[in-house]
């Protein structure tokens, strides 16, 4: 799992930073399922900054990515505590 750091649509490429500060790059093939919220999606539907979970297989030197699970962004909101009155 990490966050994308870099794509190439023309290659078929994601670049993936990972949590112990290396980066990753996959490449997505036809038989490549992607998927958020329970739905398909395109390739072209991730972008920087989302988290990913691939599983890939290793051919030739290359990570060919069999699965992609987008994760969902969570929304944060700022809370501002009220000021108390005297």
């Amino acid at each position: 799992s990490g966050k994308v750091s870099g794509y190439s649509w023309s290659n078929s490429t994601i670049t993936i930073a990972l949590i112990n500060g290396t980066s990753i790059t996959v490449e997505i093939d036809k038989a490549t399922k992607i998927s958020k919220s329970g739905k398909w999606i395109k390739m072209t539907d991730i972008k920087t900054g989302d988290v990913l979970t691939v599983g890939y297989e290793t051919k030739g030197g290359r990570r060919i990515a069999r699965t992609i699970i987008a994760q969902e962004k969570v929304a944060t909101k700022a809370v501002i505590p009220e000021k108390k009155k005297r």
